[in-house]
């Protein structure tokens, strides 16, 4: 009896030295990272203005017109801005005659951006495209009325930057 204890105690013994110096499995890879989604970083700054302007268009009647419209910045932190611009024109010394619907896309720096847009001419029925120019309180621009020919603007507004 005892030779039996002795042998299966040899035997427990010898397991554990036929074991000794191995390492556990290593543990699973960790799960692979979420792909990164493109986010707003905290010092962008996103704002929608509204403003109102009085325009001329070049040569034209000395009376103005009066435009009110809404802008969507993104500035950076570098001061740049880009964005969009939705305007509406009307004649009000004649009574109220709509003008032009406008859309723009603009690019630049904090004290001036390059504009690019187009619209439709409720008066003469036609639609435009064209360049301008935004500064503080003044906007610059030429449109082509698509079969009308060019017709350059000025423009003061309540849009200091």
């Amino acid at each position: 009896m005892k030779w039996r204890l002795l042998t299966v105690v040899l035997g427990i013994l010898a397991s554990f030295a036929a074991l000794a110096g191995k390492a556990p499995p290593p543990p699973p890879p960790p799960p692979p990272a979420p792909a990164a989604t493109p986010a707003v970083t905290p010092t962008d700054v996103n704002r929608t203005r509204f403003y109102a302007g009085l325009k001329w268009d070049l040569p034209g009647p000395l009376a103005p017109e009066l435009v009110l419209a809404l802008r969507r910045i993104r500035e950076q932190p570098d001061g740049d801005k880009r964005g969009f611009d939705v305007s509406f024109a009307f004649s009000f010394f004649k009574g109220f005659q709509p003008g032009k619907i406008r859309l723009k896309a603009f690019s630049g720096s904090s004290d001036t951006q390059a504009e690019a847009g187009g619209g439709y001419d409720l008066v003469t029925g036609k639609f435009f495209v064209g360049p301008s120019v935004n500064l503080p309180h003044v906007n610059l621009g030429l449109d082509w009325l698509i079969g009308g020919g060019l017709q350059p603007y000025g423009m003061i507004n309540t849009l200091d930057k």
